[in-house]
Formats: structure tokens, sequence, C-alpha cells
């Protein structure tokens, strides 16, 4: 299967997918036969290219195709975790600066 083949196969898998039903990542590495990081690497094309509703949380495993309001939630949680890791390195950066001093 050519990565457009595999890409237009995930994008299959995915939209069978609700919120009782989900497929991980590894899953979707065996069905498609790409990598790790290329599903993930899919995973954010169709998100961001095609706006695809693709939902994941840290309460259960695996990816699933999401309502807006599912899409919405995530899209908030994963601005707030980007804006902790940020905060998290600025913080350890100034640390470093002042041992350093």
């Amino acid at each position: 299967m050519n990565r457009k083949e595999a890409r237009t196969y995930l994008l299959a898998l995915l939209m069978l997918t609700d919120n009782e039903f989900r497929y991980t990542r590894q899953t979707l590495v065996r069905a498609t036969g790409m990598s790790d990081r290329a599903v993930r690497q899919e995973i954010h094309r169709l998100r961001k290219e095609d706006r695809v509703h693709i939902v994941s949380d840290t309460d259960r495993a695996g990816y699933y195709v999401g309502t807006s309001e599912q899409w919405n939630a995530f899209a908030r949680r994963e601005n707030k975790r980007a804006q902790n890791t940020f905060q998290t390195q600025d913080y350890t950066n100034v640390l470093q600066t002042r041992i350093e001093e």
C-alpha cells in the first residue's frame, strides 16, 4: 500500500469510530502498514488540512472522530497542555540562568 492509499485507509478507519469505539495508534500502525511516526503525522495532517475532528483523550486510549463539542473540548485541553509545557520550560530556563550566574 503506497502512502496515499494508506492515508485514505487511515481516514476510512477513523470515520468508522466514535467515542465508544476507538482505534489505538498501534492498531492503526498495523492496519495501514505505516510507521508510528507516519500515523501521527497523518493524523496531524487530517486534523489541520482536512479539518477532520480526530479526537483523543487521556481517559481512554485511542483516536476517534468526534462531534464539534468533543472537538472543542479536545482543542481546549491541548491548548492548556501546550501552555503548561511552555510555562514549565520558561521556568526551567530562568532557574538554569540563575544557577549559572
